[in-house]
C-alpha cells in the first residue's frame, strides 16, 4: 500500500514560487531482531545500574566506606566532565592500572557526591542541590574543576539565599574555606545578628564568629554577644587574646549579661594576657546581682568559675557587690516611699469615685421611684376613669330598661282595662227574659263562685287576671336580673 501525501513548496532561481511535490509513506516492515528479553535496554546508562550490566570501567571509593561503578566516558568526556579525571585517565598511575579512586572527603561533601555524579551523567538536568549540599557541591566543583557544576551550584545559591539560610551558609563555608562565600553570608549574619538563633551560632568557630562581629555591618544585641563569646571561650579555652578583645570592646559589648559574667571574667583573667576592659565590665555585671550571689556560689559550675579568680579579683568582687547592694538598698527605700505615696494617692482617688458612685446610685434611686409613683398613679387614674365610664354605661342600661318597663306596665293596664269593658258591654247587650228575682240570684251565685273555678263557656269566656302596678315591683326581666332593689 502506497500513501501520497501532496505538499506545495516555493523554490525558483532566485525567488519562491508554488511547485508541487509528493512524499511517498512506505510500509518497510519492523525490526524482528530476538532482544534476548534484556531488561535495561531502555534505560538512559546510568552509574545507579548493575555494573556488569552498565558495562562500568571505573571505580570510585569515598572515604573507605562508599563505593560508585562509574564509567570513563562520562567523568573525562562532555560538557560536564571533569578535567581531574580527564588527567587521571590518561596519565600512567597507580589509579590508572586498577581503574580504582580513593578520595577522602568531608561527611557533607560526601554525601553531596551522588548529586554531582547525577549531574554528569543526566545532562538534561540542573543539579539537585539543597541550602546544606550547596557549598560542599561549591568545594566538589572546585575539586574536580567541573565549571559547569560550579555555574549550576552559584545559581541555585542565588535562588536560595536569605536570611534564613545565610547562617547555614556560613557554618558551611567555614568547614570549606569558601571565602568568597563567607563574606557575602557574613555580611548579612552582621546585620541580622540579633534575629539569629543562638544555638546555630553557637556551632561557629572563634574565627567565624569574630568575622561576624567585627564587621562594619555588625549590629547586635550586647547580652546576646556576652552569651556567645563565653561559650566560645569555654568550648576553645585556647582561643587567641586578640580576637577575645576585638570581640568584646566596649563599643561592640558595652554590657555583660550577669549569668556568664563570671565565666567571662575567668576567661579575661586566665589569658596570657589580662584583658582589663572586659575585667571591670564583668565585676560590674556580677555584682548586680549581688542578692543571688550565694546562692549562684553554691552551684558547682557558677563555683568553679569563682574559685580560678584571684582573691584581689574576688575582693573586688565582692567590694562591688556590696556597693550595689547599698545602691540597690537605697532604691528600694525610695520605690517603697514612692509606692506608699502612691497607695495613698490611689486611696483617696478609690474613695473619691466612691462617693460619686454613691451618689450616683442615690439620684438614680430616686429619679426611678419618681417614675414609678408618676406611672402608678397614672395606672390608677386610668382604672378609675375605666370604671367610671363602665357605671355610666350601666345607670344609662338601668334607665333605658326603667322606661320600657313603665310602657310595658302602662300598656298592660290599658289592654287590660279594654277587655274588661269590651265583656261588660257583651253581656249587657244579651236579651235578658229573666226576672229580677232570677237576676238577683244570678249574680248572688256568680258572686259566690271563685273566679278560678269557673269554666269557660261559650257565652261565658275566661277573663285573663290583670296584674296590679304593686305587683309589677318583683318583674324579672330576661338577662338583666331582679329589678326588686329598685322601686318602679
Amino acid at each position: 500500500a502506497i500513501q501520497l501525501a501532496p505538499i506545495v513548496f516555493f523554490v525558483t532561481a532566485g525567488s519562491l514560487s508554488p511547485l508541487s511535490f509528493t512524499i511517498m509513506s512506505l510500509d518497510l516492515g519492523s525490526f524482528r531482531f530476538d532482544t534476548g528479553g534484556t531488561s535495561n535496554r531502555n534505560q538512559a546508562l546510568s552509574w545507579r545500574m548493575d555494573p556488569e550490566e552498565s558495562l562500568s570501567d571505573w571505580t570510585i571509593d569515598i572515604n573507605k566506606r562508599d563505593t560508585y561503578n562509574v564509567h570513563k566516558s562520562f567523568l573525562a568526556a562532555g560538557k560536564r566532565s571533569s578535567l581531574y579525571f580527564e588527567r587521571l585517565v590518561h596519565s600512567v598511575m597507580s589509579e590508572t592500572t586498577d581503574s580504582v579512586s580513593r578520595i577522602d572527603l568531608e561527611l557533607s561533601a560526601a554525601h553531596a557526591f551522588p548529586a554531582m555524579l547525577d549531574y554528569m551523567y543526566y545532562h538534561d538536568d540542573e543539579v539537585k542541590a539543597t541550602t546544606y549540599t550547596a557549598v560542599a557541591l561549591r568545594y566538589l566543583a572546585n575539586y574536580f574543576e567541573m565549571e559547569e557544576l560550579f555555574n549550576s551550584v552559584n545559581r541555585f545559591i542565588q535562588e536560595d539565599f536569605s536570611t534564613d539560610t545565610a547562617l547555614t551558609y556560613i557554618v558551611e563555608s567555614c568547614l570549606y574555606n569558601d571565602a568568597k562565600l563567607f563574606d557575602v553570608a557574613g555580611h548579612e549574619c552582621a546585620l541580622q545578628f540579633s534575629e539569629l538563633p543562638e544555638d546555630k551560632l553557637l556551632q561557629l568557630s572563634p574565627e567565624a564568629l569574630h568575622q561576624i562581629v567585627t564587621s562594619p555591618n555588625f549590629s547586635g544585641d550586647s547580652y546576646l554577644l556576652s552569651r556567645l563569646v563565653a561559650r566560645v571561650c569555654e568550648a576553645h579555652p585556647d582561643m587567641d587574646t586578640k580576637l577575645l578583645e576585638e570581640m568584646t570592646t566596649f563599643v561592640r559589648m558595652p554590657t555583660v549579661d550577669p549569668e556568664v559574667a563570671l565565666s567571662l571574667l575567668k576567661s579575661a583573667m586566665t589569658r596570657p594576657t589580662e584583658v582589663a576592659t572586659l575585667r571591670n565590665r564583668t565585676v560590674k555585671a556580677a555584682s548586680e546581682q549581688w542578692l543571688d550571689l550565694a546562692k549562684c556560689l553554691e552551684d558547682k559550675v557558677v563555683h568553679a568559675y569563682y574559685s580560678t579568680l584571684g582573691d584581689p579579683v574576688k575582693v573586688k568582687v565582692l567590694e562591688k557587690s556590696l556597693i550595689q547592694a547599698r545602691s540597690d538598698t537605697g532604691l528600694l527605700e525610695e520605690e517603697k516611699k514612692d509606692l506608699r505615696k502612691e497607695v495613698k494617692e490611689k486611696n483617696r482617688d478609690l474613695k473619691k469615685r466612691q462617693k460619686l458612685i454613691a451618689e450616683a446610685v442615690d439620684s438614680t434611686k430616686e429619679e426611678l421611684t419618681r417614675e414609678f409613683q408618676a406611672t402608678l398613679q397614672e395606672f390608677s387614674n386610668q382604672i378609675q376613669q375605666e370604671a367610671q365610664t363602665a357605671f355610666e354605661e350601666k345607670e344609662a342600661i338601668i334607665v333605658d330598661l326603667q322606661k320600657q318597663l313603665a310602657e310595658m306596665t302602662l300598656r298592660l293596664k290599658n289592654n287590660g282595662n279594654s277587655k274588661i269593658n269590651n265583656s261588660e258591654n257583651a253581656t249587657s247587650i244579651k236579651p235578658t227574659l229573666v226576672t229580677k228575682e232570677k237576676r238577683s240570684s244570678s249574680v248572688r251565685r256568680r258572686s259566690k263562685t271563685p273566679t278560678a273555678t269557673r269554666r269557660p263557656s261559650a257565652s261565658n269566656p275566661a277573663i285573663p287576671s290583670i296584674p296590679s302596678i304593686n305587683s309589677m315591683s318583683n318583674v324579672i326581666i330576661p338577662g338583666e336580673g331582679s329589678l326588686s332593689s329598685r322601686t318602679l
